[in-house]
């Protein structure tokens, strides 16, 4: 589009260049984030969001801040189990984390506000990219308003652990700006400056997510755009090479002084290189239908196709037609002559959705079958899509102006504009939150066909029926029974340990309970190197549960007779940072049974508990601390000596 006709589009929607049209427009944007997204402020935080930020022993100490620049994405989570190692060197997201926890401590609703404020803002900045390189107001504001409004982009405005998915874009996105700014610059003082600038961003960039590498392509595509959109010299493109330098010191610094290595999956391990990739290529139009398909805000549960299959890539139709289409958008990257703005972000999606061909390092699943296609994967290939559809809406606004000069036909077109974005607003809105939901994932399983679920996926299946599905309409044989089969199909985990546990503990079977869980209790590290043989993500999948072993074993304990040893486990809890509420309540029913009262022998043990109080001044009521609680069990025998049933 012509300069004259910017100058038009920008005084018609008040969008002409002053002091405060960047600000404003950004505030903008992030409003319509926050009102997009704020059913899910009140959502508690997952626990890999709290390994990241509260529950990180760097975030709690000032010091810590350091020890992220020579540590694992994940070193400092405090997680009473296993170490966690991510294979991810992201300082940046790190420290970022760390500053939050400077304002928000222990306060979930600020880092949930703090995530959509990063995704508000990166809608602005796809706004700028789009308008500086269409020269068209509509284009990026339309791009920009589809990018933080489009339910794909749910899961990383709303999942505070996807912190360093809506930081890294910022610093993209204001390097590939400030690069064209310095294409375009006749002062080559200036632009030396911004290039040096360019090159300081992409290595933020790289230092906040690895998904970040490939801006130094994008810049070589920016100077090809700008060759044929503005006659930029060819031998601009060599401004590119600080950046490519930056990414050579970027792998000494991470390789070689710091030493982060990549943590390998294991898809290489069973599937050959070549059916990875066409698994990662078969993902592009999973992506697409995400993004392109009226599939609502349920869709992904509801349709088994956006599962991704490794196996047997040949003689899946997908594997042809995502081909096809790769191809088709290859050949869209070539044709700068026919229209650079798409050619440009053609190949932009190419560039930036290369590192998912990487999946055996990126990716994680409870088995080898299926390569996962994550939505906050394709945060950054997805504003090409917007982009391209920002343009199409400016390039018909253009159209219906010239057909129907009235100005009733540009309002009536942009008002369906506005509705639909509207309705992807409503989708994101009742999407967000979803891939927690248990029934939701229940009925994507249950969708599935059984033969091509892995041991893990056929036990999740089973262990969420049983908790949500026979355990509240009241059938507990019904669960336990399920449940039994999830640990039969997953022995060597202790999700299913503690799933089953459970179950057993609300149908009574105490002993069974401490028979199945207390091998996890403190788990021998060369029991987990065992049981990693069979499962890779044993270490992760104690860490998700180590918190909540303690205190099921201590109300087991408990209803057993043990009352000193139960009365050490919900010190081990208080130690674990288990919820300190359910400890209490432990704590009592632990009293109330094995204390002198001994409701443990009362015909109704239920109707006894609750009117026997906690001892005074015997350190049992909350808040607790885990050197005070040490002395629990010593307590215990104080408090309980010459009663013979101790």
């Amino acid at each position: 589009m012509n300069d004259s006709s910017q100058i038009s589009a920008e005084s018609r929607f008040g969008l002409a260049h002053g002091r405060w049209t960047k600000p404003l427009l950004a505030l903008g944007f992030v409003l319509i984030a926050l009102t997009t997204y704020h059913r899910t402020l009140q959502v508690p935080m997952s626990s890999d969001a709290r390994y990241l930020t509260y529950d990180n022993q760097y975030n709690r100490e000032v010091s810590g801040l350091a020890k992220f620049w020579v540590s694992d994405y994940f070193a400092g989570a405090v997680t009473h189990g296993v170490p966690a190692v991510s294979g991810y060197y992201r300082p940046i997201a790190n420290t970022f984390f760390w500053l939050q926890y400077r304002l928000a401590g222990h306060n979930d609703v600020v880092y949930n506000v703090l995530e959509v404020v990063l995704h508000g803002i990166c809608g602005f900045l796809v706004c700028l990219v789009c308008w500086r390189l269409s020269r068209n107001p509509v284009a990026g504001l339309v791009a920009g308003l589809f990018f933080v409004m489009h339910p794909v982009n749910a899961f990383a405005a709303t999942e505070p652990a996807a912190g360093a998915d809506v930081l890294f874009p910022i610093f993209y996105f204001s390097a590939m700006l400030t690069f064209d700014a310095a294409l375009r610059s006749s002062d080559l003082r200036a632009a030396a400056g911004k290039i040096g600038l360019t090159a300081l961003l992409y290595m933020m960039t790289l230092l906040t997510k690895e998904m970040g590498v490939t801006l130094p392509a994008v810049l070589v595509l920016i100077a090809v755009y700008r060759h044929f959109t503005d006659g930029i010299a060819w031998k601009r493109v060599l401004w590119t090479v600080p950046a490519w330098l930056t990414f050579a010191a970027y792998l000494i610094l991470r390789f070689g002084v710091v030493g982060v290595e990549t943590q390998m999956v294991g898809y290489s391990e069973v599937h050959p290189t070549y059916v990875i990739v066409l698994g990662a290529i078969k993902g592009i139009l999973i992506h697409f239908s995400r993004m392109l398909l009226p599939l609502g805000a349920t869709y992904p549960e509801i349709n088994p196709w956006l599962v991704n299959f490794v196996g047997s890539p040949f003689t899946d139709p997908l594997t042809y037609v995502s081909l096809a289409v790769v191809g088709a958008i290859a050949v869209l990257a070539l044709m700068y002559r026919w229209n650079a703005y798409i050619a440009f972000w053609s190949g932009f999606f190419l560039v930036t959705y290369s590192p998912l061909t990487r999946v055996d390092s990126i990716a994680g699943s409870f088995g080898h079958n299926i390569v996962l296609t994550e939505e906050r994967w394709i945060y950054l290939p997805a504003v090409a899509v917007a982009a391209v559809i920002g343009y199409g809406v400016a390039k018909l606004a253009v159209i219906v102006g010239r057909k129907w000069p009235a100005r009733n036909a540009q309002v009536a077109m942009f008002s369906g504009v506005a509705i639909v974005l509207l309705l992807f607003g409503r989708a994101a809105y009742l999407h967000a939150g979803r891939h927690e939901d248990p029934h939701a994932r229940l009925r994507q399983l249950y969708l599935l066909p059984e033969e091509e679920l892995h041991r893990m996926q056929r036990a999740n299946k089973l262990m969420l029926y049983a908790e949500w599905v026979a355990t509240p309409s009241g059938d507990l044989e019904e669960a336990e029974q399920r449940m039994r089969e999830a640990y039969e199909w997953v022995p060597d985990s202790p999700i299913t340990a503690g799933a089953l546990a459970t179950t057993l503990s609300r149908r009574g079977k105490w002993q069974e309970v401490v028979d199945v869980l207390q091998p996890w209790l403190f788990p021998d590290p060369q029991m987990l190197m065992d049981e990693k043989e069979t499962n890779f993500r044993v270490g992760d999948d104690y860490n998700r549960v180590s918190t909540m072993i303690p205190i099921v074993l201590a109300k087991a304990y408990a209803r057993l007779g043990a009352g000193r040893a139960a009365a050490g486990l919900a010190c081990e809890s208080v130690v674990r940072e288990f919820d300190q509420t359910r400890i209490a309540e432990v704590l009592q029913e632990n009293w109330a049974l094995n204390g002198p009262a001994r409701c443990i022998d009362a015909p109704d043990q239920d109707a006894c508990i609750p009117s026997v109080p906690l001892p005074p001044d015997a350190g049992w009521e909350p808040p607790y601390t885990w050197q005070a609680c040490a002395a629990w069990p010593e307590t215990w025998d104080r408090l309980t000596s010459g009663d013979s049933g101790q």
